[in-house]
């Protein structure tokens, strides 16, 4: 009966098909090895921010995979920059990570109060550059930090009757139409700074908590040289006012006289 080949005698078992003999694996050159495809996230996004947003943000590959954008660059589904995507999974994801958050607080109540305040610090709603095919929000309560930097709104955005407990950040964000807030409650600081804000509805108990916002966020960005000159400009003006004051009231009070 012939004898069979010895597996240990075969040089090609267990290895790689695809190195060649003699080379090992980890000698080949990094720049040789195909990186797997990531989101692209956006063209205007800080590198240092890139790995958490992918990490906290985006939604995983093995959930739906990456899709590839008119551009030529890759993004996943919530970063995909059209409202012409797959709505359906996109809003079973966004939900997916709301609920995700409220059962992170519901775990947090159960702690002592001091450590429920830090772990509420480190728990947000995280959306960072999100381009919204449409989002209904209406009588949401924000428990915690809600992170909407640099999104994009292509469609209306309904907050109505929103509560927002902790830092709210819209900074940056693009609403390309309707943004109702109206009867929303804002507890905490809001950044408003948006780069793209056409129209923005709110009940007349919001417009003076949301003007002073704004105007508190402006004075604040506004370089320090411009912010003296705004200030000696209002000194001037407060000068000029009082003393032509002083002149009517001197004025009237000769008149009196004569």
């Amino acid at each position: 009966m012939p004898r069979k080949k010895s597996e240990a005698g075969n040089p090609l078992k267990g290895r790689n098909p695809r190195v060649s003999k003699g080379v090992k694996a980890e000698n080949i050159p990094a720049d040789k090895i195909e990186e797997q495809p990531q989101c692209h996230i956006h063209d205007k996004v800080e590198d240092d921010q890139v790995e958490n947003i992918r990490e906290n943000v985006c939604v995983k590959e093995f959930d739906y995979p990456l899709i590839k954008h008119t551009d030529g660059k890759q993004y996943c589904l919530f970063h995909l920059p059209t409202k012409e995507k797959d709505i359906e999974k996109f809003e079973k994801f966004f939900k997916t990570r709301l609920n995700s958050v409220k059962e992170g607080i519901a775990k947090i109540k159960e702690l002592p109060k001091e450590e429920c305040e830090e772990a509420k610090r480190l728990l947000s709603y995280d959306f960072r550059y999100v381009w919204f095919p449409s989002v209904n929000l209406m009588l949401y309560e924000f428990q915690v930090t809600a992170n909407f930097g640099s999104a994009t709104f292509s469609s209306i955005a309904f907050f109505m009757s929103a509560t927002f407990s902790a830092y709210t950040d819209f900074s940056l964000a693009r609403f390309l139409s309707l943004a109702n807030f109206r009867a929303a409650t804002f507890s905490s600081d809001a950044d408003f700074t948006a780069q793209h804000f056409p129209l923005i509805v709110i009940s007349a108990r919001q417009h003076f908590r949301l003007a002073l916002i704004l105007v508190r966020q402006h004075f604040r960005l506004m370089p320090i040289l411009i912010r003296q000159h705004f200030c000696l400009m209002l000194i001037s003006v407060l000068q000029d006012f009082f003393l032509s004051l002083i002149s009517v009231l001197q004025h009237f009070r000769l008149t009196l006289f004569l």
